[in-house]
């Protein structure tokens, strides 16, 4: 999910989201404390609220009235497969 949002918002937004939804400062830095409460995180919760930040700014954005089905559609698809491949750790995807 944070790739994904890197790709298409800017890899400053996907870090400081994916700090949010991880409960630790969001100051858009991928560092040690971020990839520790990522991965102490349980993985739906850590998706859903990941997805819930990106929803949040598509939400803000001057474009949504035009792009909210096809946004909110693309954000619904990758927390889905997400939370699949988080229930499945360890096979090559």
């Amino acid at each position: 999910m944070t790739f994904d949002c890197a790709v298409n918002q800017g890899p400053g937004h996907a870090v400081r989201w994916l700090q949010a939804a991880a409960g630790v400062p969001a100051d858009g830095i991928l560092g040690s404390k971020t990839l520790q409460a990522v991965a102490e995180s349980l993985p739906s919760i850590l998706i859903n609220s990941f997805k819930q930040e990106r929803l949040s700014a598509y939400q803000h954005d001057a474009a949504w009235q035009e792009f909210k089905n096809g946004w909110s559609a693309r954000d619904d698809a990758i927390a889905a497969l997400a939370i699949q491949w988080a229930a499945q750790p360890g096979e090559v995807k």
